[in-house]
């Protein structure tokens, strides 16, 4: 891969990178599954939502992307949720796994498909950084409040699954 090349991948993942976040109620198990640098697909939609405050679930999905659409411009009911959606069929990197008292926080970078194998050998400093700023960021959110909207069950239930997996576990996405 030329320098050129990386350069241009680089451009198209961290420029305008945002975070997002999605809660579920997942088993130990089905957390388990997830691996630092490991590589997953999810071939629906992924709902999530720009605002954060303490975790709605055991299980939080803190997604850096700079590719998530507005929802709430085609359907202003779901703006109470800060909704955000996610193409059906992205990729992403599993950063990191952050635990702090039974919660845990996965940290998925959104990369774009034909960029997968340069994201499976390659770990960059714009990587840990991101790592860095997200694992203190979850510390703080610990000490916040829920916010009342991301703890509806209409919310809830449109996110309590699992990304790029099956509510089994099973991946949808093998390396």
């Amino acid at each position: 891969m030329t320098n050129e090349e990386v350069e241009k991948i680089i451009n198209e993942v961290f420029p305008g990178l945002t975070l997002y976040y999605r809660d579920a109620n997942l088993s130990k198990e089905v957390i388990s599954n997830y691996q630092p640098k490991q590589i997953i697909l999810e071939p629906a939609f992924i709902d999530c939502s720009h605002m954060g405050g303490y975790p709605t679930g055991n299980m939080r999905y803190l997604i850096a992307s700079n590719k998530a659409a507005d929802l709430s411009r085609v359907q202003p009911e779901v703006a109470k949720y800060g909704m955000m959606v996610i193409n059906a069929g992205s990729f992403f990197k599993v950063l990191d796994i952050f635990e702090i008292d039974g919660y845990t926080q996965v940290l998925l970078l959104h990369i774009p498909s034909q960029a997968v194998d340069f994201f499976k050998i390659t770990n960059s400093n714009l990587e840990q950084t991101v790592i860095d700023k997200c694992r203190a960021l979850f510390e703080t959110r610990m000490t916040d409040e829920v916010i009342p909207e991301l703890n509806e069950e209409e919310w809830k239930q449109r996110i309590d699954f699992p990304v790029g997996m099956s509510k089994e576990g099973k991946l949808y996405f093998q390396e």
